[in-house]
């Protein structure tokens, strides 16, 4: 029988309508949570890539 590492990570999300103050809340987590000393990777969809923030800017189309 082999034993399997428990998990140590989690993985959390955060929704909601345009405008709500989502990156605000992402930006304020990630701050407090490192300065606990966890190590963190953010990212957001589509995004994180060229092609994802033309996507962003060709799906936003004049609504920011």
């Amino acid at each position: 029988m082999s034993v399997r590492p428990r998990a140590t990570g989690f993985f959390a999300s955060v929704e909601g309508v345009d405008g709500c103050g989502k990156t605000g809340v992402v930006q304020y987590l990630r701050e407090e949570l490192t300065k606990s000393g966890l190590d963190l990777v953010t990212t957001r969809e589509p995004g994180g890539t060229a092609q994802g923030e033309a996507l962003r800017g060709a799906v936003a189309c004049g609504y920011r």
